[in-house]
């Protein structure tokens, strides 16, 4: 009788994988901007730097916001907001940004990152909010790359509806072997699921990657200080701004975990947050993770050739459709992650459960550790950043002034 259950546990999980390769095989043809003329919006960009971004993988990140740079046109501007102490690393791609798409308009703030939000972004976010100059925003992650004809997708989008707009995302290019497992998550894990909830246009949920929205609205339905204190500050952008628009085009995001521990980490982040965000739904993620009723069997009868055999063909089954669907997400994996699909079935696993453990999850930079989606806020941010404003300075397109 287990083993029947057993079965009927893998053949209900391999269904789901099925139907998650059509919904991949259906992004191209969703993903491709319209072609028809966009509504003339103004929008601000917003974009901050994170900290500790380096060598080759500060060169990618440089390449991501260049491919928004190259969306600006005449009704949009970027707000983008930098370390003071990454100001000589990036100079030199803003002059030659500003050389290369001269009727871009980029206004570039210098500062000691803030720390007077739990959530650094949000920080960001207020301070970068200061300086914008049109009605609509769209708030996106340093790590996105734009498709050509984002700018325009958006455009359409918040002319459709009367709350905010958002992007799904995807990984197309893992170039080390542990930038494998955010795109793992990301296709195989994130995407298909997407896909299904939004087939009707409407987004479950909002999501870092490109979130558009009015400006009013946004000062009408939400504080900056409700919004700092969230981890998932998407998701809650997407409750107070709701209804959420998917926007049809797919935005690709990178990779950029600084070796094994630390993309451990940010994948327990991505499940941990999901679990807090909605319990229901990512219970409901166990019918799809046969290979732990496998194990439990195995651990209860070691001796069972059945068992063995089946946990076996459920785990290759499963690396196998990984595979497939990174391949069907335009994601191209060097070969060397071989074994990183390889041990990605148990990491789920362990991941899952981990996630309605109580344990914290670590987010470098922000705080440390956030035992809940919300953070309590902690005593003497409101006095660091009145301290930085004393001290520190802002600069826009090379003009100083005071920060906001």
């Amino acid at each position: 009788m287990i083993l029947i259950l057993l079965v009927g546990w893998s053949l209900l999980a391999a269904a789901w994988w099925m139907i998650a390769w059509g919904l991949l095989a259906s992004t191209a043809a969703k993903s491709r901007p319209t072609g028809i003329p966009a509504p003339k919006l103004a929008l601000s960009v917003f974009k901050s730097i994170p900290p500790g971004i380096g060598g080759a993988k500060r060169a990618r990140l440089a390449a991501a916001i260049e491919s928004f740079v190259e969306e600006l046109d005449p009704e949009s501007e970027m707000l983008l907001g930098v370390p003071l102490d990454q100001a000589g690393l990036w100079e030199a791609d803003f002059r030659r940004w500003r050389n290369t798409y001269p009727r871009a308009r980029i206004h570039v703030i210098y500062r000691v990152p803030p720390g007077h939000r739990a959530n650094p972004k949000i920080g960001w976010m207020e301070i970068l909010a200061a300086q914008a100059a049109s009605d609509y925003w769209l708030w996106s992650d340093a790590d996105i790359v734009a498709p050509t004809g984002l700018l325009d997708a958006v455009r359409h989008g918040l002319s459709e509806t009367r709350g905010a707009l958002t992007c799904a995302y995807r990984v197309s290019d893992a170039p080390d072997a542990v930038d494998a497992l955010d795109a793992l998550f990301v296709n195989v894990e994130f995407l298909p699921g997407v896909l299904l909830l939004g087939g009707r246009g409407i987004s479950p949920s909002a999501f870092g990657a490109a979130i558009a929205f009015p400006a009013g609205l946004f000062k009408e339905r939400l504080s900056w200080e409700e919004l700092g204190s969230y981890l998932a500050d998407d998701y809650l952008l997407g409750l107070r701004m709701g209804p959420v628009r998917l926007c049809p085009v797919i935005v690709d995001t990178l990779p950029l975990q600084g070796g094994f521990v630390a993309a451990l980490r940010h994948y327990y982040r991505w499940h941990k947050t999901l679990k807090w965000c909605r319990p229901l739904s990512y219970g409901s993620v166990l019918s799809i993770l046969p290979l732990l009723g496998w194990l439990a069997a195995v651990a209860v009868c070691p001796l069972s050739v059945a068992h063995w055999t089946g946990l076996a063909v459920q785990w290759m089954f499963e690396v196998l459709m990984a595979g497939a669907l990174l391949r069907k997400a335009g994601c191209g994996h060097p070969t060397r992650a071989w074994w990183m699909l390889g041990i990605w079935p148990m990491i789920r696993c362990c991941a899952w459960v981990a996630a309605w453990l109580p344990l914290a999850v670590v987010w470098e930079g922000a705080n440390g550790r956030w035992p809940g989606v919300r953070a309590a806020r902690p005593a003497g941010l409101t006095q660091g950043f009145e301290a930085v404003q004393r001290r520190g300075g802002c600069a826009t397109n090379g003009r100083t002034r005071n920060p906001p």
